[in-house]
């Protein structure tokens, strides 16, 4: 992958589906995306203290990559995606919007601020991070307003 590309981090697994139906769906996602053409890579996603394979897919072709990646997200009930622009601000995208009494309206996403390498201890002293090979990184949230 090249290090300006964008790109989508996602998992399918569910809290409510059995250890074999997530691998199962994961794996059935992975043969979408190679049937896709689309490159991809298996990462561990920590999402809210817990972890489950995810899939970083490089957006090249927004309108292709990105709308295959959400589309999956649908097919598999999945409540968002995180993308991650060519700048490295990060974004939670959302598939089901989920309702926000304080704006009075269904939001598509919420910025995270800049998805950034950080030390294996700060990571997992965080609820939500990404762990590539020995690599970890998070979203810093200093700056978003």
């Amino acid at each position: 992958m090249n290090k300006k590309d964008a790109f989508v981090i996602f998992s399918v697994f569910q809290s409510r589906l059995s250890h074999q139906d997530n691998m199962d769906n994961h794996k059935k996602v992975l043969r979408h995306l190679k049937d896709f053409g689309l490159r991809f890579k298996v990462v561990e996603g920590v999402y809210r203290g817990e972890s489950e394979l995810s899939i970083l897919v490089p957006v090249i072709n927004q309108v292709f990559d990105l709308a295959t990646v959400e589309q999956l997200a649908h097919i598999y009930n999945q409540h968002s995606i995180l993308f991650v622009d060519s700048d490295r601000n990060a974004e939670l995208k959302f598939m089901v919007k989920p309702f926000d009494a304080s704006l009075n309206e269904l939001p598509k996403s919420e910025k995270l601020g800049k998805f950034i390498a950080t030390t294996k201890g700060i990571a997992t002293q965080c609820e939500n991070y990404t762990k590539d090979g020995n690599n970890y990184y998070i979203c810093d949230l200093r700056g978003v307003a």
